[in-house]
């Protein structure tokens, strides 16, 4: 068991060492928001000149779409780089906005090559594409108005860009640095730190915290790839730390015992028989 909690304490004190994370997702969100509805009244202003009444009645139905898109909310988390940059569409699913407004239109074999060739790319630097041209004349945007659709992102590297840590960043780091902590020293410290009476209340906060973190993750549309795995050890991890720290003394030699008891606080709940 000794083991397996020096592991599991290692596993969860990593989310300190992944704390480069981009600026919280409610500021993203919002920046991402602000961008495309200024765009989108732009593009209802400022139609391009010599439009036929198809390509005004698409232009107009895809003006919709991107709204529908504005107003959702939902944008795509770069999960790939410490710093904002474009992702057609992410690991969720969720496309940035020119991608959804393609797959709006039906043109999903388009989505996949872009992102297969390259999910990272710059809507400007597409302008050679055939397919795409073909589109944007259909739709009745040009290829500036699409690229303007694109929010905005600092160059990678930008010694001017702080990241910040999120909130979510930061509790992880607190709560997976007290249940690495309290573990190994469960284990280092072995029969002390079952005497020691603030080791089991500080396990159980490791394990609620952790805990909550994990369900947490159910309410969010992003979050960092490695928050699932660290809050999972994490719970375990406390959970094997308690055990650890309450486990009765072993038995002497000769002596025989049966033990049936739960895995947390076994001499509270549980029923050891010795004979």
């Amino acid at each position: 068991m000794k083991t397996v909690i020096v592991l599991l304490a290692a596993l969860v004190a990593l989310s300190g060492a992944r704390s480069a994370a981009p600026p919280s997702a409610d500021d993203e969100r919002a920046r991402v928001r602000a961008h495309l509805e200024g765009v989108l009244e732009q593009l209802r202003t400022s139609p391009p000149a010599g439009l036929d009444a198809a390509q005004r009645a698409a232009r107009a139905e895809t003006i919709e779409w991107l709204a529908e898109y504005t107003e959702r909310g939902r944008y795509p988390h770069n999960h790939v780089t410490a710093v904002t940059s474009p992702i057609f569409v992410d690991p969720h699913g969720t496309p940035c906005a020119v991608g959804y407004l393609l797959l709006r239109s039906g043109e999903h074999a388009l989505v996949d090559r872009i992102v297969r060739t390259d999910n990272r790319v710059r809507v400007a630097d597409l302008a050679g594409d055939e397919q795409l041209g073909r589109w944007l004349r259909e739709r009745g945007i040009t290829l500036e108005e699409a690229a303007r659709i694109q929010p905005v992102y600092e160059p990678a590297g930008d010694p001017g860009r702080d990241p910040g840590v999120s909130p979510f960043t930061a509790v992880s780091i607190g709560v997976s640095a007290l249940t690495a902590g309290v573990s190994m020293y469960a284990v280092s410290a072995g029969e002390s730190a079952r005497a020691a009476g603030w080791v089991e209340p500080l396990a159980v906060a490791g394990v609620v915290g952790h805990g909550a973190l994990l369900m947490s993750l159910y309410t969010r549309d992003e979050y960092p790839g490695w928050a699932p795995w660290v809050h999972g050890a994490g719970v375990l991890l406390g959970a094997l730390t308690l055990r650890a720290a309450t486990a009765p003394t072993e038995p002497e030699p000769g002596e025989r015992s049966i033990q049936v008891a739960p895995i947390l606080a076994p001499d509270r709940f549980g029923l050891t028989l010795r004979w």
